[in-house]
């Protein structure tokens, strides 16, 4: 797919920074961690400014135009900021797209939209009412020659640096997996304790495990009905340091990968061309017998429980462990369904 055009998500950090947020965001792309971590930061600079920030999130598949703009302008209890986002939100911009664009152009002062599409079409008032405003944003995989480059900001970020050698291994461990390697950053960060500078050595001293084999097993145990293994890697991840935001941030995109593909193969699209078409290049026949494994509705109500949980670990006083582990067990399939 051809580069979608945009501000980069480090000027909508920057504009985010000034108090600049636009009613309407549009997250054009297909790094879906570039699409998170905008609307966590849109959301974030909203509570900045208000206190507190009502988040209402939906998939195109269950949004209606009527309840989206209904959410977006609703009022809180003293002015409380609304969130909508819908994502992914393709159809439903095809589809309302005038509609959309009324609402840009007179939004609510309350009320806050995101978008979050795989192509923007700029012929569409709605993208030059949100390209204008500044708020049309490119979120676009990045070559594995530029992983590096990514590596080293994020580095400086989170506030540590990283020699070139250790970015260089770490990208050559982990490829383009942004997701991923945020996270492995942020375990280096912790690593390397006073230490300003994260050294090749320290790479090699982390353990950098095999993610995409660990979400499948983890997710293989939620299709069989396997609440004990299910756990058991739960924990293994969480006492080897892994975040539950990263966890629940993985685990959230297999779902919702899930979920897509279940759709297109419903749709009459070819199983392998499915998998593709999301971007599942590994373990291919591995990750169709899971969308085959698990009831289209138990995906559907997984991904609503797993953004309902990433809100909760924000919010919450809970224990990150028992919130996950509770979380968990509302993922198994219902036992008439399951996965033998």
């Amino acid at each position: 797919m051809a580069k979608q055009r945009g501000i980069s998500p480090s000027k909508l950090r920057a504009d985010l920074d000034r108090g600049k947020i636009a009613p309407v965001y549009m997250l054009a792309g297909e790094e879906e961690f570039f699409v998170h971590e905008a609307v966590d930061a849109i959301a974030g600079a909203l509570e900045a400014q208000g206190g507190d920030c009502a988040r209402h999130t939906y998939q195109e598949q269950e949004a209606e135009l009527a309840t989206v703009l209904d959410d977006a302008r609703s009022f809180g209890l003293f002015g409380q900021k609304q969130l909508v986002v819908v994502w992914p939100a393709n159809q439903f911009v095809r589809t309302h797209s005038d509609a959309l664009a009324e609402f840009a152009q007179a939004p609510p002062p309350t009320g806050h939209l995101i978008l979050a599409v795989e192509k923007a079409d700029r012929r569409k008032k709605l993208t030059k009412i949100v390209e204008k405003a500044g708020a049309l944003v490119a979120c676009n995989p990045i070559y594995q020659n530029q992983v590096g480059e990514w590596i080293r900001d994020r580095a400086k970020q989170i506030g540590v640096g990283i020699t070139a050698d250790a970015a260089a291994r770490l990208a050559d461990f982990l490829g383009t997996d942004l997701a991923v390697i945020a996270a492995e950053l942020d375990k280096l960060a912790t690593y390397i304790g006073d230490r300003k500078r994260i050294e090749a050595d320290d790479v090699e001293a982390v353990s950098l495990r095999d993610r995409s084999r660990i979400i499948f097993e983890l997710t293989d145990a939620i299709g069989a009905r396997r609440p004990g293994p299910m756990l058991t890697i739960l924990d293994g991840l969480l006492d080897q340091g892994e975040r539950a935001g990263g966890i629940i941030f993985m685990v959230s995109r297999h779902m919702r990968r899930l979920w897509t593909v279940r759709e297109l193969m419903n749709n009459g699209i070819e199983p392998t061309a499915a998998a593709r078409k999301v971007g599942v290049r590994y373990f291919v026949e591995r990750f169709l017998d899971q969308a085959r494994g698990f009831p289209l509705r138990q995906l559907r109500q997984n991904c609503t429980a797993l953004a309902e949980c990433e809100t909760e670990l924000k919010r919450s006083a809970m224990d990150d462990r028992i919130l996950l582990e509770t979380t968990f067990i509302q993922l198994l399939p219902p036992a008439r369904t399951a996965s033998s």
